[in-house]
Protein backbone atom coordinates (compact mmCIF):
# COMPACT_ATOMS: atom_id res chain seq x y z
CA UNK A 1 0.00 0.00 0.00
CA UNK A 2 2.62 2.33 0.77
CA UNK A 3 4.77 1.50 -1.99
CA UNK A 4 1.40 2.54 -4.36
CA UNK A 5 1.28 5.51 -2.46
CA UNK A 6 4.51 6.59 -3.42
CA UNK A 7 4.55 5.42 -6.65
CA UNK A 8 0.93 7.78 -7.17
CA UNK A 9 2.79 10.31 -5.54
CA UNK A 10 5.98 10.47 -8.08
CA UNK A 11 3.65 10.21 -11.23
CA UNK A 12 1.71 13.50 -9.95
CA UNK A 13 5.03 15.32 -9.48
CA UNK A 14 6.23 13.91 -13.26
CA UNK A 15 2.55 14.55 -14.36
CA UNK A 16 3.38 18.34 -12.85
CA UNK A 17 6.93 18.73 -14.22
CA UNK A 18 5.38 18.03 -17.57
CA UNK A 19 2.69 20.14 -18.22
CA UNK A 20 5.07 23.02 -16.20
CA UNK A 21 7.85 21.90 -19.00
CA UNK A 22 5.15 21.69 -21.68
CA UNK A 23 4.46 25.74 -21.41
CA UNK A 24 7.78 27.56 -19.52
CA UNK A 25 10.01 27.37 -22.97
CA UNK A 26 13.29 28.72 -24.17
CA UNK A 27 12.09 31.16 -27.37
CA UNK A 28 15.04 32.32 -29.77
CA UNK A 29 13.74 35.54 -31.84
CA UNK A 30 16.39 35.54 -34.72
CA UNK A 31 18.22 38.90 -35.49
CA UNK A 32 16.64 40.64 -38.05
CA UNK A 33 13.20 40.60 -36.68
CA UNK A 34 10.41 43.33 -36.85
CA UNK A 35 7.88 43.06 -34.33
CA UNK A 36 8.10 39.59 -33.38
CA UNK A 37 8.65 39.96 -29.52
CA UNK A 38 4.51 39.84 -28.31
CA UNK A 39 4.41 36.61 -30.03
CA UNK A 40 7.50 35.03 -28.94
CA UNK A 41 6.17 36.21 -25.04
CA UNK A 42 3.21 34.84 -25.69
CA UNK A 43 4.40 31.08 -27.58
CA UNK A 44 6.74 30.73 -24.24
CA UNK A 45 4.16 31.45 -21.61
CA UNK A 46 4.51 32.01 -17.39
CA UNK A 47 8.11 30.94 -16.28
CA UNK A 48 9.97 31.09 -19.92
CA UNK A 49 12.68 33.12 -21.29
CA UNK A 50 12.55 34.91 -24.88
CA UNK A 51 16.45 34.91 -25.89
CA UNK A 52 17.02 37.82 -28.62
CA UNK A 53 20.04 36.70 -30.90
CA UNK A 54 22.90 39.17 -31.47
CA UNK A 55 22.03 41.94 -34.13
CA UNK A 56 19.03 44.15 -34.51
CA UNK A 57 15.57 44.02 -33.55
CA UNK A 58 12.25 46.23 -34.54
CA UNK A 59 9.38 47.21 -32.49
CA UNK A 60 6.90 49.25 -33.78
CA UNK A 61 5.19 50.15 -30.72
CA UNK A 62 5.03 49.34 -27.06
CA UNK A 63 5.41 45.60 -25.96
CA UNK A 64 3.51 44.28 -23.21
CA UNK A 65 4.73 41.88 -21.00
CA UNK A 66 2.00 40.50 -19.23
CA UNK A 67 3.35 37.46 -17.70
CA UNK A 68 5.98 36.04 -15.86
CA UNK A 69 8.88 35.87 -18.49
CA UNK A 70 12.04 36.52 -19.22
CA UNK A 71 13.45 38.46 -21.70
CA UNK A 72 16.95 38.12 -22.17
CA UNK A 73 19.86 39.17 -25.08
CA UNK A 74 22.67 37.58 -26.27
CA UNK A 75 25.72 39.84 -26.35
CA UNK A 76 24.91 42.27 -29.02
CA UNK A 77 21.11 42.08 -28.98
CA UNK A 78 19.55 45.73 -29.87
CA UNK A 79 15.79 47.03 -29.15
CA UNK A 80 15.46 49.45 -31.85
CA UNK A 81 12.11 50.98 -29.95
CA UNK A 82 9.30 53.15 -32.12
CA UNK A 83 6.52 54.51 -30.99
CA UNK A 84 4.26 56.70 -33.08
CA UNK A 85 0.85 56.62 -31.20
CA UNK A 86 -0.44 60.13 -30.75
CA UNK A 87 -1.90 59.27 -26.91
CA UNK A 88 -0.54 61.28 -24.34
CA UNK A 89 1.54 60.07 -21.37
CA UNK A 90 4.71 57.81 -21.04
CA UNK A 91 5.20 55.34 -24.60
CA UNK A 92 8.30 52.61 -23.32
CA UNK A 93 9.35 50.06 -25.18
CA UNK A 94 8.54 47.24 -22.89
CA UNK A 95 5.56 47.56 -20.39
CA UNK A 96 5.91 44.79 -17.38
CA UNK A 97 2.05 44.84 -16.14
CA UNK A 98 0.86 42.63 -13.85
CA UNK A 99 3.91 40.24 -14.32
CA UNK A 100 4.91 39.42 -10.63
CA UNK A 101 8.60 38.22 -11.14
CA UNK A 102 9.46 39.51 -14.84
CA UNK A 103 12.92 40.08 -15.47
CA UNK A 104 14.89 41.88 -18.60
CA UNK A 105 18.50 41.37 -19.10
CA UNK A 106 21.27 42.29 -20.95
CA UNK A 107 19.27 44.41 -23.89
CA UNK A 108 20.34 47.76 -25.62
CA UNK A 109 16.91 49.82 -26.04
CA UNK A 110 17.35 52.41 -27.69
CA UNK A 111 15.51 54.95 -30.31
CA UNK A 112 15.21 54.95 -34.14
CA UNK A 113 18.30 56.63 -35.60
CA UNK A 114 15.80 58.00 -38.60
CA UNK A 115 15.00 61.14 -37.12
CA UNK A 116 11.78 60.49 -39.18
CA UNK A 117 10.59 58.10 -36.96
CA UNK A 118 9.04 59.09 -33.30
CA UNK A 119 10.56 57.27 -30.88
CA UNK A 120 9.20 54.93 -27.50
CA UNK A 121 9.36 58.12 -25.18
CA UNK A 122 10.37 55.40 -22.26
CA UNK A 123 12.93 52.44 -21.94
CA UNK A 124 11.01 49.98 -19.52
CA UNK A 125 7.75 50.93 -17.38
CA UNK A 126 7.26 48.47 -14.09
CA UNK A 127 3.58 48.97 -13.52
CA UNK A 128 1.67 46.69 -10.44
CA UNK A 129 4.32 43.86 -10.86
CA UNK A 130 6.34 42.52 -7.65
CA UNK A 131 9.57 41.01 -7.87
CA UNK A 132 11.01 42.44 -11.33
CA UNK A 133 14.09 42.26 -12.19
CA UNK A 134 15.81 44.56 -14.42
CA UNK A 135 19.42 44.17 -15.21
CA UNK A 136 23.34 44.58 -16.99
CA UNK A 137 20.80 46.57 -20.25
CA UNK A 138 21.62 49.54 -21.73
CA UNK A 139 19.08 52.60 -22.86
CA UNK A 140 19.36 55.25 -24.92
CA UNK A 141 18.34 58.35 -25.90
CA UNK A 142 14.67 57.93 -24.32
CA UNK A 143 12.80 60.75 -22.41
CA UNK A 144 13.31 58.51 -19.54
CA UNK A 145 14.97 55.44 -18.54
CA UNK A 146 12.77 53.16 -16.42
CA UNK A 147 9.92 54.13 -14.56
CA UNK A 148 8.27 51.97 -11.24
CA UNK A 149 5.01 52.11 -10.35
CA UNK A 150 4.01 49.68 -7.93
CA UNK A 151 6.59 47.15 -8.31
CA UNK A 152 7.40 45.91 -4.64
CA UNK A 153 11.09 44.64 -4.21
CA UNK A 154 12.05 45.59 -7.98
CA UNK A 155 15.87 45.19 -8.40
CA UNK A 156 17.09 47.22 -11.03
CA UNK A 157 21.21 46.69 -11.24
CA UNK A 158 23.68 46.93 -13.49
CA UNK A 159 21.96 49.25 -16.16
CA UNK A 160 23.88 51.82 -18.12
CA UNK A 161 21.21 54.86 -19.00
CA UNK A 162 22.01 57.50 -21.28
CA UNK A 163 18.33 59.98 -21.29
CA UNK A 164 16.99 63.15 -22.58
CA UNK A 165 15.48 63.20 -19.46
CA UNK A 166 14.97 61.33 -15.98
CA UNK A 167 17.43 58.23 -15.64
CA UNK A 168 15.21 55.71 -13.10
CA UNK A 169 12.35 57.09 -11.35
CA UNK A 170 10.46 54.98 -8.22
CA UNK A 171 6.87 56.61 -7.90
CA UNK A 172 5.37 53.24 -5.97
CA UNK A 173 6.86 50.73 -4.51
CA UNK A 174 8.57 49.78 -1.08
CA UNK A 175 11.60 47.76 -0.98
CA UNK A 176 13.35 48.75 -4.40
CA UNK A 177 16.77 48.14 -4.74
CA UNK A 178 18.76 50.22 -7.36
CA UNK A 179 22.32 49.34 -7.78
CA UNK A 180 25.18 50.01 -9.37
CA UNK A 181 24.13 51.89 -12.42
CA UNK A 182 25.40 54.31 -14.67
CA UNK A 183 23.15 57.24 -15.58
CA UNK A 184 23.97 59.98 -17.55
CA UNK A 185 21.13 62.77 -17.90
CA UNK A 186 20.70 66.77 -18.80
CA UNK A 187 20.70 69.49 -16.46
CA UNK A 188 17.36 69.89 -16.65
CA UNK A 189 16.46 66.50 -14.88
CA UNK A 190 17.66 63.68 -12.61
CA UNK A 191 20.07 60.59 -12.55
CA UNK A 192 17.50 58.83 -9.90
CA UNK A 193 14.04 60.28 -8.40
CA UNK A 194 12.59 57.92 -5.83
CA UNK A 195 9.39 57.58 -3.80
CA UNK A 196 8.00 54.88 -1.60
CA UNK A 197 9.44 53.12 1.34
CA UNK A 198 12.42 51.21 2.25
CA UNK A 199 14.96 50.87 -0.36
CA UNK A 200 18.39 51.06 -0.75
CA UNK A 201 20.79 52.47 -3.42
CA UNK A 202 24.24 51.72 -3.80
CA UNK A 203 27.19 51.56 -6.01
CA UNK A 204 25.53 53.88 -8.63
CA UNK A 205 26.90 56.67 -10.87
CA UNK A 206 24.83 59.74 -11.45
CA UNK A 207 27.14 62.18 -14.39
CA UNK A 208 25.85 65.55 -15.87
CA UNK A 209 22.15 65.28 -14.31
CA UNK A 210 20.58 68.35 -12.62
CA UNK A 211 20.28 66.40 -9.39
CA UNK A 212 22.30 63.25 -9.03
CA UNK A 213 19.96 61.73 -6.46
CA UNK A 214 15.93 63.90 -5.50
CA UNK A 215 14.74 61.34 -2.27
CA UNK A 216 11.08 62.90 -3.11
CA UNK A 217 7.58 63.17 -3.89
CA UNK A 218 7.78 62.07 -8.02
CA UNK A 219 4.65 63.48 -9.66
CA UNK A 220 2.66 63.88 -12.89
CA UNK A 221 3.65 60.82 -15.04
CA UNK A 222 0.86 59.75 -17.02
CA UNK A 223 1.04 55.70 -17.46
CA UNK A 224 -1.66 53.76 -19.13
CA UNK A 225 -3.98 56.72 -19.24
CA UNK A 226 -3.71 57.84 -15.61
CA UNK A 227 -1.83 60.43 -13.87
CA UNK A 228 0.89 58.67 -11.34
CA UNK A 229 1.92 60.54 -8.13
CA UNK A 230 3.93 58.84 -5.30
CA UNK A 231 1.49 58.41 -2.03
CA UNK A 232 4.53 57.92 0.26
CA UNK A 233 7.02 60.63 0.03
CA UNK A 234 10.74 58.92 0.31
CA UNK A 235 10.75 57.35 3.46
CA UNK A 236 13.49 55.13 5.11
CA UNK A 237 15.91 54.70 1.96
CA UNK A 238 19.82 53.73 3.05
CA UNK A 239 21.57 55.42 0.25
CA UNK A 240 25.51 54.49 0.69
CA UNK A 241 28.47 54.65 -1.77
CA UNK A 242 27.04 56.34 -4.56
CA UNK A 243 29.01 58.74 -7.28
CA UNK A 244 26.92 62.35 -8.01
CA UNK A 245 29.69 64.00 -10.25
CA UNK A 246 28.95 67.27 -12.41
CA UNK A 247 25.23 68.47 -11.53
CA UNK A 248 23.37 71.21 -9.88
CA UNK A 249 22.91 68.92 -6.40
CA UNK A 250 24.73 65.54 -5.76
CA UNK A 251 21.84 64.30 -3.52
CA UNK A 252 18.97 66.05 -2.35
CA UNK A 253 16.38 65.26 -0.31
CA UNK A 254 13.40 67.48 -0.42
CA UNK A 255 9.34 67.33 -0.33
CA UNK A 256 8.63 65.22 2.84
CA UNK A 257 11.57 62.80 2.57
CA UNK A 258 12.15 61.81 5.73
CA UNK A 259 13.71 59.12 7.69
CA UNK A 260 16.78 58.04 5.06
CA UNK A 261 20.11 57.45 5.97
CA UNK A 262 22.77 58.92 3.45
CA UNK A 263 26.09 57.40 4.03
CA UNK A 264 29.51 57.78 2.81
CA UNK A 265 28.35 58.88 -0.67
CA UNK A 266 30.94 60.29 -2.89
CA UNK A 267 30.43 63.82 -5.23
CA UNK A 268 32.27 66.12 -7.25
CA UNK A 269 31.89 69.48 -9.07
CA UNK A 270 28.18 69.92 -8.05
CA UNK A 271 27.11 73.64 -8.68
CA UNK A 272 24.77 74.32 -5.70
CA UNK A 273 25.40 71.52 -2.69
CA UNK A 274 27.44 67.85 -2.60
CA UNK A 275 24.11 67.31 -0.37
CA UNK A 276 20.91 69.39 0.60
CA UNK A 277 18.65 68.25 3.21
CA UNK A 278 16.45 71.10 2.03
CA UNK A 279 13.39 72.83 3.96
CA UNK A 280 10.12 73.86 3.12
CA UNK A 281 10.66 75.10 -0.46
CA UNK A 282 9.01 76.66 -3.61
CA UNK A 283 11.67 76.67 -5.77
CA UNK A 284 10.68 74.44 -8.31
CA UNK A 285 7.74 76.58 -8.53
CA UNK A 286 4.80 74.70 -6.46
CA UNK A 287 5.36 74.66 -2.29
CA UNK A 288 6.81 71.31 -1.10
CA UNK A 289 6.69 70.51 2.66
CA UNK A 290 10.27 70.34 4.76
CA UNK A 291 12.39 67.12 4.60
CA UNK A 292 12.46 65.45 7.88
CA UNK A 293 14.44 62.98 10.29
CA UNK A 294 17.23 62.46 7.51
CA UNK A 295 20.76 61.59 8.58
CA UNK A 296 23.95 62.07 6.23
CA UNK A 297 27.10 60.39 7.46
CA UNK A 298 30.13 60.63 6.43
CA UNK A 299 33.39 59.05 6.85
CA UNK A 300 37.22 59.92 6.66
CA UNK A 301 37.61 57.96 3.21
CA UNK A 302 34.66 60.30 2.28
CA UNK A 303 35.64 63.73 3.27
CA UNK A 304 35.15 66.87 1.88
CA UNK A 305 31.34 66.90 0.52
CA UNK A 306 29.58 70.12 1.01
CA UNK A 307 26.50 69.71 2.69
CA UNK A 308 23.56 72.03 4.01
CA UNK A 309 21.02 70.68 6.57
CA UNK A 310 17.31 72.69 6.50
CA UNK A 311 14.36 71.22 7.45
CA UNK A 312 13.45 69.36 10.66
CA UNK A 313 15.47 67.66 12.60
CA UNK A 314 18.02 66.46 9.74
CA UNK A 315 21.53 66.13 10.71
CA UNK A 316 25.17 65.84 9.12
CA UNK A 317 28.14 63.44 11.07
CA UNK A 318 31.79 62.75 10.43
CA UNK A 319 33.43 64.60 8.20
CA UNK A 320 31.58 67.09 6.06
CA UNK A 321 32.07 70.43 5.02
CA UNK A 322 28.89 71.79 6.48
CA UNK A 323 27.11 75.40 4.90
CA UNK A 324 27.07 78.07 7.30
CA UNK A 325 23.33 78.18 6.98
CA UNK A 326 23.29 82.23 8.38
CA UNK A 327 25.36 83.17 5.63
CA UNK A 328 23.58 80.90 2.93
CA UNK A 329 20.00 80.78 4.29
CA UNK A 330 17.49 77.89 3.96
CA UNK A 331 14.43 78.27 0.98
Amino acid sequence: MQHKTRMNILLIVLCALCIFSAHALAVIVPAGSVDQLTAAIAETGPGGEVVLAAGLHKISSTVMVDIAVSIVGEDGAILESANSSTEEGVKPALHIIGANGARIENLTIQIPADPNVAPATTGIVVENASDTRITDNQIKGHASGILVEYGDRALVKGNAIQTKGHGIVVINGDDVSIQDNWLSGVLTATGMWVGGKRGDISGNTMQGCGIGLLLCTPRFFNISGVVRNTETPATGWMVYQNNAVGGAWGYLAFDGANNNILMNNSAALNANYDIELGGESSRFGFVSPTSFDNTVIQGLKYKGLKVKVCGENNKAQGYVNLVDAELDPCF
